[in-house]
């Protein structure tokens, strides 16, 4: 079992409080939040990006797995790759959303020093956001048992 990390209390982002890391690693993904891997293709990213831009909004925590919830973190990918991440909104959509980047300083599951990066999408209020595919995606979250 690992050990807590003291290093990681009171971790939360400048931008919303609410997103503290314990939520992060815990909690349902929802409407409004949605955790990935570091491992993520810029594409796949991109979907997500336009389909909160579509809705109201929302985060997305990159280098929590989405499917074991643990610390990756970024590091490890590369300052190339992280750029990559960071362009998806220039790179894949039209027009582009209005996103806003926040590092998280993080011990990984390694016990590493590392970082997970928010992407805090804004909600477009007057026009669709696009894929540059033609793609059109809007996140929502099923809440009925056949989900």
């Amino acid at each position: 079992m690992k050990q807590h990390d003291q290093r990681q209390d009171g971790c939360a982002s400048q931008r919303n409080p609410l997103l503290t890391l314990a939520f992060m690693t815990t909690a349902p993904e929802n409407k409004y939040f949605d955790r990935k891997s570091a491992r993520i293709k810029p594409s796949d990213l991109a979907a997500l990006v336009a389909g909160f831009a579509n809705a109201e909004g929302g985060t997305v925590a990159i280098g929590i797995s989405d499917k074991t919830h643990r610390i990756e973190g970024v590091n490890a990918i590369g300052a190339e790759k992280i750029n990559a991440l960071l362009n998806v909104a220039k790179d894949f959509c039209k027009p582009m959303p209005v996103l806003h980047e926040e590092f998280l300083p993080v011990v990984n599951d390694a016990g590493e020093d590392d970082r997970i990066l928010l992407l805090h999408v804004e909600a477009s209020v007057d026009e669709l956001i696009f894929l540059k595919s033609d793609d059109v995606y809007l996140h929502a979250t099923c809440t009925s048992p056949a989900c």
